[in-house]
């Protein structure tokens, strides 16, 4: 699940920050997908959350409730997200098709990766 969420999300920003690679170059539109990549909070919050767990450090229970609530409703965030993202680019002018292929080829490699992992658990 760990390494999912990491190239699910890392690959859709890069994808996303590949606009330009006509105009500036194939190597500066790198760069600017690998700064995207890096700047993202989520394979970084992963790290430092299996690192608390391996340390086992337990936060205070106020922090461990709220983490709870916030590990609750990421899943119909993330489905509330898939549904609004296709509107405010519509509303704002983005390409639409755009980020439906963006949207598919996540979803595509977090199935191909999330398989993979797990048949390599068994």
């Amino acid at each position: 699940m760990v390494i999912d969420m990491v190239v699910t999300a890392s690959l859709c920003i890069a994808l996303s920050r590949l606009d330009g690679a006509d105009e500036h170059g194939a190597v500066k539109a790198f760069k600017k997908a690998l700064r995207g990549v890096l700047a993202n909070p989520m394979p970084w919050a992963i790290f430092l959350g299996a690192l608390v767990s391996v340390l086992g450090w337990q936060p205070p229970q106020p922090v461990a409730q709220t983490i709870g609530l916030l590990a609750d409703a990421a899943s119909p965030v993330a489905l509330f997200k898939l549904f609004l993202h296709p509107l405010l680019a519509e509303r704002f002018g983005a390409d639409n098709g755009r980020i439906a292929r963006i949207i598919l080829v996540s979803t595509a490699a977090a199935f191909v990766t999330f398989s993979l992992t797990v048949s390599l658990m068994v």
